[in-house]
C-alpha cells in the first residue's frame, strides 16, 4: 500500500457523497438557484472540477490549466449563473467531474515526499503552505461544497442527504 493512498482515500469518500448528492438531479435542475447570484448544482461541480485540477496539477505540480472556461466560470470569486447557456453542457461538466478526479489520483500517489513538502506553487494561498497541505484540503474543499448540495436539494424539495 502507498502511503498517500489514505490521502486519495478521503478524496474518494468524498466523492461517494458528493456523487450520491447528484443522483436524482437532472441536467435541467443542476442549473437551477433559489435566487441569481446563488450557487447552482453546475456551478459547484464545476468549481469542484477546477479546484482539484488547480490545486493538485497546477500548484502542486506546475502542469498547465484546465481550459477555459473554466477558470472564467468556476475559478474562485466567480459568480455563478442559473443561466444553462453561460456553462458547458450538463454531460460535459459530469464527465469532467468524473475525468478530472480520477486524474489526480495517480498524480497525488506518486508525489515523492519531497513533492509533497515543497511550498505550494502559484501566488500564496491564505491557508495552504505546502502541496501536502493542497493535496489534504482537496477532499475537505470537496464536503464544503456537498454540504451546499444538499442545501440546495432540500430547496429543491428533496431530502438533504440521500
Amino acid at each position: 500500500m502507498n502511503h498517500r493512498d489514505p490521502l486519495t482515500n478521503q478524496i474518494d469518500i468524498a466523492r461517494k457523497w458528493t456523487n450520491s448528492l447528484l443522483a436524482d438531479i437532472s441536467d435541467d435542475d443542476l442549473y437551477w438557484s433559489p435566487r441569481s447570484g446563488l450557487h447552482t448544482a453546475a456551478w459547484i461541480i464545476g468549481h469542484i472540477t477546477w479546484a482539484q485540477w488547480g490545486l493538485i496539477a497546477v500548484r502542486c505540480l506546475q502542469r498547465d490549466h484546465l481550459p477555459e472556461p473554466y477558470t472564467t466560470l468556476f475559478g474562485r470569486g466567480t459568480t455563478p449563473s442559473p443561466d444553462a447557456s453561460t456553462y458547458p453542457p450538463a454531460a460535459h461538466l459530469r464527465s469532467e467531474f468524473a475525468r478530472v478526479h480520477e486524474a489526480i489520483k495517480p498524480l497525488i500517489r506518486n508525489m515523492t515526499d519531497a513533492q509533497l513538502d515543497a511550498p505550494l506553487g502559484g501566488p500564496p494561498h491564505p491557508l495552504l503552505l505546502t502541496a501536502r497541505d493542497a493535496v489534504s484540503m482537496v477532499a475537505m474543499h470537496e464536503t464544503f461544497h456537498a454540504g451546499q448540495l444538499g442545501l440546495l436539494r432540500r430547496l429543491m424539495g428533496r431530502e438533504a442527504m440521500r
